[in-house]
């Protein structure tokens, strides 16, 4: 039997009936209305955090190094973590409060945020002072808290997700933290900063709204640049000219033979013509996987010719093969005289199963 983790970390935004909401109201290449403004809000899988794919701990601060053990671990999606790895964290003394990992973000325009992290107690935790347990929380430059979860106490056998949000009346950073007040051991993954008042489904990119610039991808004939059009600040840009510009980054999701996973890659895009007479090919926005084997099998979302406007687009797929996955490859493509703008670029996983056999992959 295989074991699923829809239930624990999937949201209730449906990309691929986005897509279809979003060709229903495009309408030529008038422009930007309110009613597909409103569509662009919905389920924003940003993240304004750095790194926070644990591949180091570099960009998060330890609070605690004297009393708390940091260990990196490669987790199991069998324990419902949709990040591929997780920092364990050990506290060692039952007086310990607000212990933990911090990050200091870059400025953030006003409006509404969550914050969110998986967390998974191996033990069960013991505090001799405040209520104890692994909780999150943000905090203002001066300390002040924002927001903070509830606290989680009792071991666990897979990751639940935690959850605050906050609201920014003027543009400023934050300090956004995971603590453990007591005594114990907790394993915690994929923390995600995000626009909006509810959460969304983590996103697998880093560096996926283009917030922190190149961060995260390799770009071939294009850059970052501020963004124009909607209320973005800054998106990809891809010139082909001659040549083909592409940007891709690669994500370092291991599954084994007997593991599938359904995934959903969506993103916003604008095309440009830079000769009006000249119809040029459309860009795209494509997802690789890679196996052990060196084969691959690429999937991609399509994107209508009738608009100039920012549209969305998604491609839902899944590892078909009984074979071993080491990466996921995502590209954004522009080939010939045309300027694509790429933005809030989401790769999330929808579903996992485990100890599966050949026969259920034909």
């Amino acid at each position: 039997m295989g074991t699923t983790c829809k239930s624990e970390w999937i949201s209730d935004f449906n990309p691929m009936a986005k897509v279809q909401a979003m060709r229903e109201r495009i309408g030529g290449k008038g422009p930007w209305s309110d009613e597909t403004h409103c569509l662009e809000k919905a389920g924003s899988g940003d993240n304004f955090l750095k790194n926070h794919r644990f591949a180091s701990l570099h960009e998060w601060m330890p609070v605690g190094e004297k009393t708390l053990e940091f260990f990196l671990s490669a987790v199991s999606a069998e324990h419902c973590a949709p990040g591929q790895n997780a920092v364990l964290m050990r506290s060692l003394l039952t007086e310990n409060t607000q212990k933990g990992l911090m990050q200091h973000t870059d400025r953030l325009p006003a409006g509404q945020y969550t914050f969110s992290a998986y967390v998974m107690p191996h033990t069960n935790i013991a505090g001799s002072f405040e209520v104890p347990g692994v909780y999150i929380a943000v905090m203002d430059r001066e300390g002040k808290v924002l927001c903070e979860s509830r606290r989680i106490k009792l071991a666990l056998e897979r990751y639940a997700r935690l959850s605050c949000s906050f609201c920014l009346n003027a543009a400023q950073p934050v300090q956004v933290g995971i603590f453990i007040s007591g005594m114990g051991t907790v394993f915690v993954n994929a923390p995600q900063l995000e626009r909006g008042s509810s959460v969304g489904k983590y996103n697998l990119l880093t560096n996926g709204n283009f917030e922190n610039r190149e961060v995260g991808w390799n770009i071939l004939n294009g850059g970052v640049v501020p963004c124009i059009g909607i209320d973005r600040t800054y998106a990809l840009t891809l010139k082909g000219e001659d040549k083909s510009a592409f940007a891709v980054q690669t994500v370092q999701e291991r599954l084994d033979a007997h593991e599938r996973a359904v995934y959903t890659l969506s993103g916003w895009v604008r095309s440009q013509p830079i000769d009006q007479k000249e119809e040029d090919a459309l860009p795209q926005l494509t997802a690789r996987i890679c196996y052990g084997d060196g084969t691959y099998e690429i999937h991609g979302a399509s994107f209508a010719k009738e608009t100039e406007a920012w549209q969305f687009s998604a491609v839902q797929f899944l590892k078909s093969r009984y074979k071993d996955i080491h990466s996921i490859e995502v590209y954004c493509w522009q080939e010939g005289q045309q300027r694509a703008y790429f933005d809030d670029l989401q790769l999330v996983r929808d579903r996992f199963d485990s100890r599966l056999s050949a026969a259920d992959f034909v």
